[in-house]
Order: structure tokens, then sequence, then C-alpha cells
């Protein structure tokens, strides 16, 4: 297996967990807490490691959604909330989401070490900010919270501003990018117009998969075989426990 079709087996186990984490009874309970509704917790939590921007510029870090949704509900929660206080609670809800549900996978002590390493590695596209501002974020120390952060927050994001950055390259539009890849995402993503016919993109979408792959894969190449043989087994366990 090549170090691309390793990233790319990787994002297919990480990219869900998000969907994992932000429709869990706990992160729901988490954004309650403050007050805030799901659309707005998720806004602000995932976003709020780019600060006191606009939110024309988390609509632009949020690519693939309608960015009127977006930046309307940035806007909105901004007015009453510190957007670092909310990634801060948002992380710390992750965390503990982690601790609820990965404590008996094994390996974790291992795998938070290598993918410190492979974080620590990327380079980051004109369109990873969001990668960048979480990469910066501190981690717990325990290993459960620590893995569930380094998943969600920060090797997805990794993935997900580099195939930003992709897309962008080949030219598809965001709409017609998650109506190719993702037709389920397409309304949740905020989109109201009809659906397009997917087939003129289907050759774009997958060369964007490819440069993605290509972009993603330096961060990983600084892991041996022996050490991506340990980071796919614990990654899958993860993965298995959450029933990814």
């Amino acid at each position: 297996m090549t170090v691309q079709e390793f990233a790319r087996e990787a994002g297919k186990k990480i990219g869900p967990m998000g969907g994992a984490f932000m429709m869990s009874p706990s992160a729901g309970a988490a954004g309650q807490e403050i007050g805030l509704d799901f659309m707005t917790y998720y806004a602000m939590g995932r976003g709020g490691v780019l600060g006191d921007v606009t939110g024309t510029a988390v609509a632009d870090a949020f690519f693939f959604f309608n960015p009127d949704l977006v930046a309307g509900t940035w806007d909105g929660g901004k007015a009453g909330n510190d957007p670092r206080e909310v990634a801060k609670h948002y992380a710390g809800a992750c965390a503990a989401w982690g601790r609820e549900n990965l404590a008996d996978v094994e390996g974790l002590d291992e795998f938070t070490k290598l993918a410190e390493r492979v974080t620590q590695a990327a380079e980051p596209t004109p369109s990873s900010s969001l990668f960048a501002g979480w990469r910066d974020v501190p981690l717990p120390d325990d290993a459960p919270g620590r893995v569930a952060i380094q998943c969600v927050l920060v090797l997805r994001e990794l993935r997900g501003g580099a195939h930003v950055e992709a897309v962008k390259q080949v030219g598809v539009a965001p709409a017609d990018a998650v109506a190719t890849n993702s037709p389920g995402m397409f309304q949740i993503f905020g989109w109201t117009h009809e659906m397009p016919d997917t087939e003129p993109f289907k050759a774009s979408c997958a060369e964007a998969e490819r440069i993605t792959d290509d972009l993603v894969a330096p961060a990983f190449a600084v892991l041996s075989d022996d050490e991506r043989e340990t980071f796919a087994k614990v990654l899958g366990a993860v993965a298995a426990k959450l029933g990814i």
C-alpha cells in the first residue's frame, strides 16, 4: 500500500467520526449547557479556533456548506458568545465523549504519539485554516480524550482542508461536490435548490480525491511501515468501537 492509499484508507475511518461525535447525546447536552442549539454549537464549536472573525470567513472555511447558513449562524451566535471559549467547550465535550466511548480500546497511548507526529509534519494548504487552528489547541493528558480530539478535530480537519483545496483546484462548486460525493448531506449542508445531475462532476471529484491523497500523504510519510500498521490497527479499533 502506498502512502497515498494509506492516507485515503485512514480518511475513510476518520471522516465519519465527526458525525459520530456531533450526533451523540453527550454533544447535544454539551451545547444545551451553554444555551446553544445544534447548528450554532457546531458552527461556533468547530469554527471557534478561527477567533473573532466574520461569518463570511467561517463560511469560506466550511466550504461545502451553504455560506448563508454558516455566516448567519455564526454572526448570530457570536453576538452573545466568545468563539474561542465555545471552541474550548467543544473540545472539552469531544474529550468527554472519547472517555465515554474509547476508554477500553487498546493501543491509545501509542496512537496519540503517532497522531501527534503526523499532525506536526502536515503542511497546511491555503484552505486549511481549521486544521491549523485545531492543531494548536492544547490536548488533554488522558489517552481517550486526546484520541477523540485528534481524530475528530485535528486529523479530520487535516484531510478536510486538503480536500477543500483539491476541490477548488479542479473547479467544482461546493454544492455540486456535495451532491456528487455526499448526496444525503445536500439539504443538511443548507442547499435548498434542486440537486443537480452529478454525472458531469464525477471525473473531477475523483481527481479531487486523488489530489487530496497527494496533499495529505507527506504527513503520514513520517511514520515507518510498522508505525503505519500500528496506527491503522488502533484506528480500526476506534472506528469499530464507534460503529464506523
